[in-house]
């Protein structure tokens, strides 16, 4: 089900762990490591074993971006179909209703993570977007993505520069929810990834999308479709258990 040349995926505990694995290119994508990676994310999305996905890299890169050897030699169409693949896949990611986790392992160009919900790096990870040094722009939608998650005035800098960012200074400006030590970095994303399994999924689902498409909306769009999110959760057999459960805890104190 989920064998791959490039990347792979491992399931235990309702957890699937995605793991980029091509360490000797520092994890950088062909085209065909990005479908594969969006074939994976198709199939987590629909398996019911899987309520949470942690992606990380093996070595020491999370994933520096595309594949430059394969980039170097590319047409505006081979370009065209390629950055197609990686927009699919941040969509897929985006609008699936199970929560991703970044546990960013060294070097990690922020296109790569950049439709996850929550992401750990790890002390020495350094992010970026580098592609302005073989003159180029970024693609894959992130020049889109995110002036609306930290601000213009900030994605231009990262973007015209193309320089590296320590972990810490990337927590502090929002690229990151956490910094962590290197070695407890997958036990971290673990522990996240299990106290979300022991909270509503159906709720967690409609709290990502009221987020993730509520933001693309003008407020008054967004405020109805949160509220129908909102709505849908009271006809779901876990909210009625579960708060049915919270009342009797209640009445017990």
């Amino acid at each position: 089900m989920y064998n791959y040349e490039f990347i792979t995926v491992e399931k235990a505990e309702k957890i699937a762990t995605l793991v980029f694995n091509r360490p000797d290119k520092m994890n950088s994508m062909p085209m065909r490591m990005v479908e594969e990676w969006l074939d994976a994310m198709k199939q987590l999305e629909a398996d019911d074993d899987v309520r949470v996905v942690i992606i990380t890299g093996k070595g020491r890169a999370f994933c520096v971006g595309g594949d430059i050897d394969e980039y170097s030699v590319a047409t505006p169409e081979l370009m065209r179909r390629s950055n197609r693949v990686w927009l699919n896949t941040f969509r897929q990611m985006e609008m699936m209703r199970k929560p991703i986790i970044a546990a960013v392992n060294g070097y990690a160009n922020i296109e790569i993570y950049q439709a996850c919900d929550l992401v750990l790096l790890a002390e020495e990870a350094k992010v970026g977007l580098p592609e302005i040094n073989i003159g180029v722009k970024p693609g894959a939608g992130i020049d889109q993505r995110l002036p609306r998650w930290i601000g213009r005035l900030k994605a231009k800098e990262i973007i015209f520069f193309g320089e590296w960012i320590d972990a810490k200074e990337a927590e502090r400006i929002g690229l990151a929810n956490k910094v962590v030590p290197s070695a407890d970095l997958m036990d971290y994303a673990r522990t996240w990834a299990k106290k979300l399994i022991s909270l509503s999924g159906p709720a967690i689902g409609a709290i990502k999308l009221s987020v993730n498409i509520g933001a693309e909306m003008d407020i008054d769009k967004g405020l109805e479709f949160q509220l129908l999110e909102f709505i849908r959760l009271f006809d779901t057999k876990e909210q009625k258990e579960q708060m049915r459960s919270f009342l009797e805890r209640s009445k017990r104190k």
